[in-house]
């Protein structure tokens, strides 16, 4: 669909695609910009998602956000959620 909007030539000047959403909207932002096609650079336009404060993220390994660094959960964490990854 967004190949559509630029070679229709409904949208000739469209240089830049910015999919953005927030909440609920952002973890959908997030998994279309995981699972989508969007084919690498170069195309027709950029294509940039931004996922604001969505409720959850879709993570690829084990490691999460802590202290400013991705890190593995410790010994305690993973006692008091031991399915944190499982999909």
């Amino acid at each position: 669909a967004l190949g559509a909007a630029k070679t229709s030539g409904a949208l000739p000047s469209l240089r830049r695609v910015v999919l953005a959403g927030h909440s609920s909207g952002g973890q959908i932002v997030q998994r279309h910009a995981i699972f989508s096609r969007v084919p690498p650079r170069p195309q027709p336009f950029a294509v940039r998602h931004v996922a604001a404060n969505p409720s959850s993220y879709a993570y690829f390994g084990p490691e999460r956000w802590r202290g400013g660094r991705l890190a593995l959960p410790d010994a305690a964490a993973r006692v008091r959620c031991p399915d944190y990854d499982s999909w």
